[in-house]
């Protein structure tokens, strides 16, 4: 989940033909704005604010000194500090989708983190979505069925996010091994599972959780199946401390879910409920106040707390940001993807991917570029290149006294826009 280009709307520089079109032709300006917009502009506006949020915690809990910078030891810091402010060639382009008219930046880098960077993670998770409703496709018309089955353990507010996690991750192992899950595979005609891992914050704790479509034969008996898995989740928990005493009735309650015959809406829905924000969608992750729950929280959450001036959740955000680097948001078992015809792509590959179709809009010297970051102009520059296209920027720029690149070359001939 996540948006991102702007189009050519000046057409030419003046100097030749046009900057950097991708397409056959430039697409024609939009002529009319759809409420939808309005609103995606405003939540593309909230992920660039905490993202800014986010960067300056991470910075803070740091070794590093902004007033005295050591280049080392920035350069060790988490992605998202980057994410989105650094250039890798010597100019920003800022492109335009000529399929959804999106703006988005080309030539900066992109962290590629689900669990850090809400500008990122709305954008690999729609990537995902697309993935998820491939693979629930493929399983019926291929004559199977997909159950959807949720996992969660009882959880106290002593206990560290990485000390739950760690668990967490352990019992999943162990419930995935052993003659007991081959006969359980083999009985239920199990394809493969897709999985995605989520966590929340309350008042007993870290609250992790996965949601799994698992792919079976199309005569399963859902309710046998959870008879069993559930079994199998309790032994599982017993073995790793994360079933405790008193605990063991609400536990067989609560701890396994399965749903019959579920859907791509079904997964997704699961996702957007307020005790499970964790899917990515723009409106639950980027603007994650708005539909906040008071007794669960979202880490994208604790952040815009932290930019509020909750020091303690500022903390929060970070133990969980150290606990679930390096993991996988959304698995696939092995070979599945490849029978759903899904193509193998990594969070990075597709943070850093860009639209099939796209043109440029203008393209930003160094100095535009590093003014447009320290006035924390990224979202509105890509609002006027959706809105108003070249002239929009150009406009913008002149009024700062920066210019494009385009206005800087035709300076030094000695020209005017």
């Amino acid at each position: 989940m996540n948006g991102i280009i702007p189009c050519l709307g000046a057409g030419s520089s003046g100097l030749g033909e046009p900057l950097g079109i991708n397409t056959k032709s430039s697409s024609p300006q939009a002529t009319t704005e759809h409420p939808e917009s309005h609103v995606s502009r405003g939540l593309r506006a909230d992920r660039y604010s905490l993202q800014n949020v986010i960067r300056k915690l991470i910075i803070a809990k740091s070794d590093f000194d902004p007033d005295n910078p050591n280049f080392e030891v920035y350069n060790k810091l988490r992605r998202v500090v980057k994410c989105h402010r650094v250039r890798v060639k010597p100019t920003v382009d800022v492109m335009r989708d000529v399929v959804h008219l999106k703006a988005f930046y080309r030539n900066v880098t992109s962290c590629g983190s689900v669990w850090d960077c809400p500008v990122c993670s709305v954008k690999i998770m729609e990537k995902r979505r697309q993935e998820i409703s491939q693979g629930v496709s493929w399983a019926y018309s291929s004559g199977f069925k997909v159950v959807m089955v949720s996992f969660t353990t009882p959880h106290y507010a002593y206990q560290t996010c990485s000390d739950l996690l760690g668990s967490f991750a352990k019992a999943l192992k162990y419930l995935r091994s052993g003659k007991v899950w081959q006969r359980i595979k083999s009985d239920y005609s199990l394809q493969g599972v897709i999985r995605a891992l989520e966590t929340l914050y309350g008042s007993n704790g870290w609250h992790n959780h996965t949601h799994e479509l698992w792919i079976v034969d199309a005569c399963a008996d859902a309710a046998a199946l959870k008879h069993e898995v559930l079994r199998r989740w309790e032994a599982a928990c017993r073995k790793y401390g994360l079933l405790p005493r008193g605990k063991v009735r609400s536990f067989r309650i609560h701890a396994v879910d399965v749903k019959d015959n579920a859907t791509t809406s079904d997964y997704l829905a699961k996702q957007d409920d307020k005790k499970y924000l964790g899917w990515g969608v723009d409106r639950e992750l980027t603007n994650p106040l708005s539909k906040a729950s008071k007794e669960l929280l979202h880490p994208f959450q604790l952040a815009s707390l932290y930019g509020s001036g909750d020091r303690k959740a500022g903390e929060l955000f970070n133990e969980y940001s150290l606990a679930f680097k390096g993991r996988a948001s959304v698995f696939w078992s092995q070979g599945l993807k490849k029978r759903c015809l899904c193509e193998e792509e990594s969070d990075e590959q597709i943070a850093e991917s860009d639209a099939e179709e796209s043109e440029l809009v203008i393209s930003l010297e160094h100095f535009a570029w590093s003014r447009i970051v320290e006035l924390d102009a990224r979202s509105y520059i890509l609002d006027l290149a959706e809105t108003e296209g070249f002239d929009g920027v150009e406009s913008w720029l002149r009024d700062r006294g920066l210019n494009s690149v385009v206005s800087f070359l035709m300076q030094k001939k000695g020209g005017f826009l």
